[in-house]
């Protein structure tokens, strides 16, 4: 990890102050539909490609999946995210978290610190319906015993978890293209025969009310080194201000620009 990575990670000290408006809450709300992971299952189509984050249980933690229909070409975005009880009750949100709940968008772990099993025993459960998994990505600065845990599950099953679970740093070389072509799947449009475009979303995303909420609380910051990159960042430092699972998505686009010529028929 550099320098500025940590101090990005530890303190959301930065080393540019440039930073431009991005994705809006409405702009997501636009392209949620009534489907789940659950439903992406590899009978119809569907490649599954997962981004992994997890705080130190002061936060969210879990799981982005960027699923990718290999008959149709359409992608589509859900998560399952999760906060130690401890944590939720300390939330200046946690209200909005317990609604959030209650409605099964989120996962309250009892205890005081985050349990690494419940986002593995998740991907089992879907790997189980019928889920085919193409990747799992995850950010190296606080993920060694969920990967750990889910090195030994692909490891049981007869796979090489150096092939299947990689690490995606969060940094700006590895997020700007993602950045440029999610925004595009998100606001693409088609002309009509008339003359007239109108929305052709080549991306939709779950009904989790977290969606609109963290990309809301995103911002994008530009890089100081005159090459104009950017990365999905907090809007501010408070901690009502969510963005992991915008990142995890993002990661899991980025495994499937990476690898899709190899898995993806």
């Amino acid at each position: 990890m550099t320098k500025g990575e940590l101090f990005s990670k530890l303190f959301n000290v930065y080393s540019s102050e440039t930073t431009r408006d991005w994705m809006t809450p409405e702009d997501i709300r636009e392209i949620q539909i009534d489907r789940r992971v659950d439903n992406c299952i590899d009978d119809a189509g569907w490649i599954v490609f997962t981004g992994m984050d997890f705080s130190k249980g002061d936060d969210l933690n879990g799981s982005a999946f960027m699923c990718y229909n290999r008959y149709t070409g359409e992608f589509f975005g859900d998560m399952d995210v999760y906060m130690s009880e401890a944590a939720v009750n300390d939330s200046p949100i946690r209200e909005l978290l317990l609604s959030w709940a209650k409605d099964g968008w989120l996962t309250i772990v009892p205890g005081k610190t985050f349990d690494p099993s419940w986002p593995v025993n998740r991907i089992i459960e879907l790997d189980g319906k019928g889920v085919n998994f193409g990747a799992f990505g995850y950010d190296p600065y606080n993920a060694k015993v969920v990967v750990n845990a889910m090195s030994q599950w692909v490891f049981d099953i007869g796979l090489d978890p150096k092939k299947l679970i990689l690490p995606v740093r969060q940094n700006f070389a590895t997020y700007n293209p993602v950045v440029n072509e999610f925004d595009y799947m998100v606001k693409r449009s088609t002309d009509d025969g008339a003359g007239h475009q109108i929305p052709d979303p080549q991306i939709h995303l779950s009904r989790n009310p977290l969606w609109p909420y963290c990309f809301g609380c995103c911002t994008l910051q530009e890089s100081n080194d005159g090459m104009g990159n950017v990365k999905p960042v907090k809007k501010d430092s408070s901690a009502s201000t969510k963005v992991d699972p915008v990142q995890m998505l993002l990661s899991g686009l980025i495994l499937y620009d990476t690898i899709e010529q190899t898995i993806v028929k």
